[in-house]
């Protein structure tokens, strides 16, 4: 059956980067009007065939042995694969290596009436060209954007290289800011920029900023939020399905000492007061909170 909202997804969430994507991603995955793709980080609109060799795995897993590939998303909490994740697959496998909108769109011929998306964080980054040719093709499209405190934000991603061994595990204040003045890293830093580049080229109503710090305070009310934006509700999902579930819980955590928090907050300082002025709410109190870990 064809969607009444036409091809292509009907929203993408940008990010942030270490801001509860994964977390959205595995609940969505649940709602019985809702169909995420089979992959989270699809990259089709930054490194378009980033994610191919991964869907030839998937597909050469599945073709081997569904039943052993399907036990494995139980273990994960995720749905089973369907038959139109697998059209997706076979589509993504072909993706060129040069952004094709309309392929892009394609991917998501299979959503029938679902409300579909793609939650790849990297498209923070990308450039007012793209975000533009993106309005023009999918006018309707739906942003979300989860704000997180750039201060907790930066020392959460640190952490991830230091978790992956892809950095020195350094507590140093000079070589945390020397990663946070990376070109790259910046790209992703800065909640105040990605905003208003996104708005530049979709309707204020269209793009939906949320906030990490609800995830900690309330992930239920947080996850009603996002599907009111979307145009769902949160009743179909039932009891079972737990809100405040993280599956990155475990994970390894490094501990931001005040020294390193002071520093970032230096650092970070316009940024935090553009953010708390176009935000408002929990950004308000950014900078100001109490240590976590990474």
């Amino acid at each position: 059956m064809k969607s009444h909202r036409g091809v292509g997804p009907d929203f993408v969430c940008i990010g942030a980067q270490k801001a509860g994507t994964q977390w959205l991603y595995d609940q969505l995955a649940w709602h019985p009007r809702v169909w995420m793709p089979p992959i989270k980080e699809l990259h089709c609109l930054d490194e378009p065939d980033k994610q191919a060799e991964k869907a030839a795995d998937i597909l050469h897993r599945l073709a081997r042995n569904p039943a052993r590939y399907n036990e494995k998303q139980r273990r994960k909490h995720r749905p089973p694969v369907e038959p139109r994740d697998i059209d997706f697959l076979v589509k993504l496998v072909d993706m060129p290596p040069v952004v094709d909108i309309e392929r892009y769109c394609a991917l998501f011929d299979g959503k029938g009436d679902a409300v579909a998306g793609d939650i790849t964080p990297a498209y923070s980054t990308l450039e007012p060209d793209l975000i533009a040719r993106l309005g023009r093709r999918l006018p309707d499209l739906k942003i979300v954007f989860i704000a997180r405190d750039p201060v907790e934000r930066l020392w959460s991603q640190y952490s991830m290289l230091m978790r992956k061994d892809q950095t020195p595990v350094i507590v140093d204040p000079g070589a945390v800011i020397a990663f946070a003045s990376l070109p790259e890293v910046v790209r992703r830093s800065f909640p105040s920029r990605i905003v208003s580049g996104w708005r530049r080229f979709f309707p204020p109503e269209q793009v939906g900023v949320f906030f990490f710090d609800e995830l900690r305070a309330n992930a239920h009310g947080l996850r009603k939020k996002i599907l009111n934006f979307l145009g769902l509700d949160d009743r179909s999902l039932g009891e079972d399905i737990d809100s405040g579930r993280d599956s990155k819980r475990n994970q390894k955590r490094y501990d931001l000492t005040e020294e390193i928090r002071l520093a970032l907050e230096i650092y970070f300082h316009d940024e935090l007061r553009r953010c708390a002025d176009d935000f408002g709410g929990p950004a308000l109190g950014w900078g100001r909170q109490q240590v976590h870990s990474g």
